[in-house]
């Protein structure tokens, strides 16, 4: 066995020399991906992570063989007998060896690889929701919409806390917020929307529930309640800037939800979630009553064990929104 010291720092420097040539090579070569700054680091790095491993079992043959053609070399000219324990010694050593290179490219090719890859669909989302949120901010603040220009732009910082363009963007709303409510003109759907009441409900009892929503990663509940303190609070109240990142936080985790879906009927239940969601924040509580109704139909009253508190929740909040829009 003493011939595993010669081919164990072989096949080791066949690795080393594989993920430094698998690492020069994509940062190289273009990017595959449009990615903002902050993750085009990681997600090279990552990227040459994958290559390296698909290159791992042609690198362990090669480190093999090269290993033992020096291992070899040390006993060319013994003359040893068919089963002598000197090649039973060798056959030994190379069975290990290659139990132990198999085992390691499993472990790294079935249990590190699939989540750099769900890593690398995160950053690419993380790009798409980024630009999208600043193009939405853009365009809400030229048509006056402050509040959707300052939640968009609190979104974007979520995902890159240094970008000087959403900063620019979050400042800009809240100053021509802050202008608008001194010269108290109604903004235009805040003031005239319909919030459904809670009774007792205060801003901070809405802000602390937000909060522990989120510690407990309940992100539309999250997302409702901050939004909820948001429009309870005073323009001028520096709560509404807390409650407004906190919505936009959860609001990034929402959208990033299908990620971690592994059934076409769990995707199929958190669109229609999100599907109605979206019509409450819109203050269109009859068609949210409609969507959350029919799920409460389709997956809580089924009898089949699976119970979805969240449509529960909604469903009362559609409810309560047509009874204050409608009957009162």
């Amino acid at each position: 066995m003493s011939e595993l010291k010669r081919i164990i720092p072989v096949i080791l420097l066949h690795f080393l020399a594989g993920f430094i040539v698998s690492v020069i090579y994509v940062f190289v070569s273009p990017l595959s991906a449009d990615l903002i700054p902050p993750f085009v680091f990681q997600y090279r790095m990552r990227e040459a992570f994958i290559l390296f491993v698909s290159l791992l079992p042609a690198l362990q043959i090669s480190g093999i063989l090269v290993g033992y053609a020096f291992a070899f070399s040390k006993t060319a000219f013994t003359q040893v007998g068919r089963w002598s324990a000197i090649l039973l010694s060798y056959l030994q050593g190379a069975f290990i060896i290659c139990l132990c290179c198999i085992g390691l490219y499993v472990i790294l090719n079935e249990g590190f690889v699939p989540f750099a890859k769900e890593a690398q669909t995160t950053a690419r989302a993380n790009t798409e929701d980024y630009y999208d949120y600043i193009e939405i901010a853009r365009t809400s603040l030229v048509s006056g919409a402050l509040y959707e220009a300052g939640f968009n732009a609190y979104a974007a910082q979520r995902i890159w806390p240094k970008s000087a363009e959403a900063a620019e963007l979050a400042e800009l709303s809240k100053y021509r917020m802050a202008e608008s409510s001194q010269e108290q003109e109604p903004a235009p759907e805040e003031e005239t929307r319909i919030v459904p009441s809670v009774p007792g409900l205060t801003v901070m009892d809405a802000l602390d529930k937000a909060i522990e929503a989120e510690e407990d990663y309940d992100f539309f509940n999250a997302h409702y309640f901050a939004m909820l303190a948001w429009q309870l609070a005073k323009p001028s109240d520096p709560i509404r800037d807390t409650a407004l990142r906190i919505a936009a936080n959860a609001w990034n985790q929402i959208t990033l939800g299908t990620d971690m879906l592994t059934s076409r009927q769990d995707e199929e239940l958190f669109a229609e979630k999100k599907r109605g969601y979206d019509a409450l924040q819109a203050g269109d509580y009859l068609k949210a009553y409609y969507l959350f109704n029919d799920l409460d139909e389709k997956y809580n009253r089924t009898g089949d064990l699976k119970f979805d508190p969240d449509i529960v929740r909604f469903l009362d909040i559609a409810k309560r929104g047509l009874q204050e829009t409608f009957f009162s």
